[in-house]
């Protein structure tokens, strides 16, 4: 029996000691001074595997917090971790999405703790990310509506430009958990519908200009606009406002070659762009919220600044600066 003893000692020793080696290495600290009013303090880098990175600040209780976070892996978050906790967060990102604006509890060093999914951590993922801190000052209820919120009214502003490094999800209900109708890319002119305080969020009821599509979408990442009419000159002795080539092809198994097009752009990121294809003919493609449309049967997919477009025989590598200009 005491050989027997002795085995299992070893194997329990071996999987406890296998147990701590397989725990997540404990998160890279970056402390950052977040002024209360003053401009966001930016955060940003690449994770891999279960690296994980906490921001830590002081804040004080009752101030309001806003965190934005912009990543190239969207199994890439972050939660809120309030003083004193290493586990138990005030806001958990896989449940909330990348952004969250709240009061807080207390007064301490707050963590601000960026990671991946587990899933995506055990394929030993990679993900860059940017992360926006910002606080401002107490907030009572009856304190004056601060500066930055006073056009958060029905009345404000009659359009809205997007202002966000990727797309901003445009959704059916004022939460992060209704779905998804549309996604608007940065530029994007809307038009204002009103805006409401839900919980601890502003959000605002907008629709495309053409009427075609509405829904809600978060407050911090929209800029008034009164000027959507575009500001492009045409292309002298043309009616384009820009010319060039872009990647193409005519045919099934064609090789990708290049094409002459022309874009003229409404300026509220609607437009059409025309491409003179290998046969010699003309493709006309109309393009809503930057996106240009592919027909019945097509297709259209974003990937980065480039939109990859197919359309019966026809593929067309279509820059994002084409439509929008910029």
């Amino acid at each position: 029996m005491g050989m027997v003893k002795q085995v299992y000692a070893t194997l329990a020793a071996i999987w406890v000691g296998a147990a701590a080696l397989a725990q997540a290495p404990a998160p890279e600290v970056k402390p950052i001074d977040v002024v209360p009013g003053g401009s966001s303090a930016i955060g940003f880098g690449m994770l891999t595997g279960d690296q994980t990175v906490d921001y830590t600040f002081q804040a004080e209780a009752g101030q309001r917090l806003s965190v934005n976070m912009w990543v190239d892996n969207s199994s890439t978050y972050f939660n809120v971790l309030p003083p004193g906790s290493d586990s138990s967060a005030i806001f958990i990102g896989s449940i909330g999405g990348n952004a969250f604006l709240g009061k807080l509890p207390q007064s301490g060093e707050y963590k601000v703790r960026v990671y991946l999914m587990r899933n995506a951590a055990r394929r030993g993922d990679t993900a860059t990310y940017r992360v926006m801190i910002g606080l401002t000052d107490i907030i009572d209820a009856d304190d004056p509506v601060p500066a930055d919120m006073a056009d958060v009214t029905p009345d404000g502003p009659a359009t809205w430009v997007v202002s966000v490094n990727s797309t901003l999800n445009m959704r059916a209900a004022p939460t992060t958990g209704a779905e998804v109708v549309l996604k608007l890319n940065d530029g994007a002119v809307v038009r204002n519908l009103g805006c409401q305080l839900q919980g601890a969020r502003e959000w605002c009821n907008v629709a495309l200009k053409d009427g075609s599509t509405e829904g809600w979408v978060v407050r911090e990442f929209l800029e008034p606009s009164e000027a959507p009419a575009s500001t492009d000159a045409a292309v002298q002795g043309t009616t384009f406002n820009a010319t060039g080539r872009i990647r193409c092809a005519q045919g099934d198994s064609a090789n990708m070659g290049l094409c002459d097009f022309g874009v003229r752009r409404a300026g509220d990121g609607t437009g059409e762009m025309v491409v003179t294809l290998p046969d010699g003919s003309d493709k006309t493609i109309a393009f809503v919220n930057f996106m240009p449309q592919a027909g019945p049967g097509g297709s259209v997919r974003q990937d980065s600044d480039l939109f990859v477009f197919n359309d019966g025989d026809v593929r067309l590598e279509i820059p994002l600066a084409v439509t929008t200009g910029r």
